[in-house]
């Protein structure tokens, strides 16, 4: 691929002594600020299912469990 011109003369300031074009920029180039301002659809539904499964699930295995020891039981 072809050196662009920008990228030629970046490389000839190096090769000079100069300073280098790419220690100017800021820190924050290279960080990521993108935060989230509201939740996901996904964050949405884990925070359902964890409040409603259980209780559920606890109430589904009580019914198995006391099912299971009458017909043992009769």
């Amino acid at each position: 691929m072809a050196t662009s011109k920008a990228k030629k003369a970046r490389l000839k300031q190096e090769r000079e002594g100069r300073r280098n074009p790419e220690l100017n920029r800021s820190p924050f180039t290279f960080a990521d600020l993108r935060t989230r301002k509201t939740k996901t659809k996904k964050v949405y539904y884990i925070a359902l299912s964890t409040r409603i499964i259980p209780p559920l699930m606890e109430k589904m295995i009580l019914f198995y469990l006391y099912n299971c020891c009458l017909t043992r039981l009769s």
